[in-house]
C-alpha cells in the first residue's frame, strides 16, 4: 500500500503515462493481493470451525457484513414486582 500510495504521489506530479501504468499495475496487484488474502482467511476459519454451527455462522456474518443486533441491559427498573407484592400483601390481609 505504501509503494501504491508514492506511485501515486509521483504520478500526480509527473503526469507522464508511464507513472500512471506503474500505479495503475501496483494498484490492480494489491486489489488481487487482498482479495487472495481475504479468500484464504476465511476458507482457513471456516475449516477450522467446522462442526461448530456457531462459530460458523459468526464467520458467515462477518464475510457479508452483516451487523448483529446486540442489546446489552444496562439497568433493570425493578418496579413491578414490589408494587405486585405490596397489592398481594394487602389483599390478604384486609
Amino acid at each position: 500500500m505504501h509503494d501504491r500510495d508514492i506511485l501515486k504521489l509521483k504520478a500526480s506530479k509527473s503526469k507522464d503515462a508511464s507513472d500512471w501504468l506503474r500505479l495503475k499495475q501496483c494498484r490492480n496487484q494489491l486489489n488481487i493481493d487482498i482479495k487472495l488474502a481475504k479468500e484464504t482467511y476465511y476458507k482457513d476459519a471456516l475449516h477450522e470451525n467446522e462442526g461448530d454451527s456457531r462459530q460458523t455462522w459468526r464467520i458467515v456474518n462477518e464475510l457479508i457484513s452483516r451487523k448483529t443486533a446486540k442489546s446489552n441491559i444496562k439497568e433493570i427498573q425493578n418496579t413491578v414486582g414490589p408494587t405486585l407484592a405490596n397489592e398481594i400483601k394487602s389483599g390478604t390481609n384486609g
